[in-house]
């Protein structure tokens, strides 16, 4: 009876502590995005039309975060050229339901979930917080890049830096490499995008990255 008390309290134990890395990793996620998005306001506007909050970012491209996911199904959004996928061989014309192709820009669509998401059309740095609140379970931190991340698919995600003072990669796409091949690109062929393997938790992943420096 006494081993089995010393299980119980050893898993107590191990789920407090991953209750509290989860508590402190929102936290800190939220605060870091939290300087980007007042370092960036200019940037960032509530677009009614698409119901979402659009950031551009330097060179044109745009990430986008709605604030009602219970009633849509595009929740996170990228926009992106279309010209580097195309001459890296994508057919256009076997895209996905979440990608679209759209006046030369490609159209990542994620759909997350159907939870209620506290807003403010004029403040999406606050929309966001909440969007993490909600989703904890898809939040991570990646220690290699010091980079906070939220998965969107299998494969794809968006991630921040921990401190933009100090990381140049302040926001990344990552987009899943397996999924664009199937669709036709030579995803070592796309141009402005970084093609790389990492490791994360002992596993390893090929990734398609596109960076931004906000500095």
């Amino acid at each position: 009876m006494k081993k089995v008390y010393i299980v119980l309290i050893l898993m107590l134990t191990l789920i407090l502590s991953s209750c509290s890395a989860t508590d402190v990793i929102s936290k800190n996620s939220k605060k870091s995005f939290d300087k980007i998005y007042e370092t960036n306001i200019n940037d960032i506007g509530f677009v009614s039309d698409k119901n979402r909050f659009v950031f551009t970012l330097p060179t044109g491209e745009t990430f986008e975060w709605s604030k009602d996911f219970k009633d849509n199904k595009e929740d996170i959004v990228f926009e992106v050229e279309a010209k580097p996928f195309l001459d890296a061989g994508l057919d256009a014309n076997d895209l996905p339901d979440y990608i679209t192709l759209k006046d030369g820009k490609l159209v990542f669509k994620f759909d997350l979930s159907d939870s209620s998401i506290e807003y403010d059309d004029k403040d999406g740095g606050k929309t966001f917080e909440d969007i993490i609140d909600k989703h904890r379970n898809l939040l991570g931190y990646h220690e290699e890049l010091e980079h906070f991340g939220l998965k969107l698919a299998e494969g794809y995600k968006i991630e921040w830096a921990k401190d933009m003072d100090t990381n140049d990669k302040d926001i990344v796409f990552i987009l899943n490499p397996q999924a664009l091949r199937e669709l036709g690109v030579d995803v070592e062929r796309v141009s402005g995008w970084t093609y790389t393997k990492m490791k994360e938790m002992d596993k390893e992943f090929e990734l398609l990255l596109k960076p931004f420096d906000l500095k």
